[in-house]
């Protein structure tokens, strides 16, 4: 009977842990690697097809309903010989001459959420005739370096903003 019971526990147990474990995966969005996880702050996002924002992206994520993006690239920090400030304006410089912008200090606003040590740009873009709005994020995980860009019509981006920002900013390692 003991062994019933303790089998049984176990079972119950296995369950529990493997439905919150499905559940938690639900409300968030991996990257491809499984190592990095943004939580799904509001209806509407979902996995972009690969390839379709950035054929590096680890994670594409996008709002059709709003018009809206987020992409995320990392960079394991032993693959490269560089502290994050030299990371930091490797890519201030790429998206300077990409976007025809000028990045400075006085243009970021430094974020230390969720333990995401992170410096956040915003600056307009257009492409074609479409006019955007976009947030740059560059951010530091303990074993990564990342990059996150947000980004929707210049015309939402006041009503998406916040949801923006808070959906890089639950950006988290996870293990596996």
């Amino acid at each position: 009977m003991k062994k019933y019971t303790y089998l049984i526990i176990c079972v119950v147990f296995l369950i529990t842990v493997v439905s919150c474990e499905l559940s938690e995966k639900a409300l968030c969005f991996d990257s491809r690697d499984g190592v990095l996880r943004m939580d799904k702050t509001a209806d509407g996002w979902k996995y972009a097809d690969k390839g379709k924002l950035n054929d590096e992206a680890d994670i594409e994520l996008i709002n059709v309903d709003e018009t809206a993006y987020i992409m995320l690239m990392a960079e394991k920090k032993t693959d490269l010989s560089i502290d994050f400030n030299e990371y930091r304006n490797i890519i201030i410089s790429n998206a300077e001459n990409r976007y025809g912008i000028k990045l400075d200090s006085s243009s970021s606003v430094f974020v230390n959420e969720n333990g995401l040590e992170s410096y956040r740009y915003e600056f307009d873009v257009s492409q074609d005739t479409i006019n955007m709005r976009m947030y740059m994020y560059i951010a530091q995980t303990k074993n990564y370096y990342v990059q996150v860009y947000a980004w929707t019509l210049r015309n939402n981006f006041d009503n998406m903003s916040d949801e923006l920002n808070r959906t890089v900013l639950s950006l988290r390692e996870v293990s596996r």
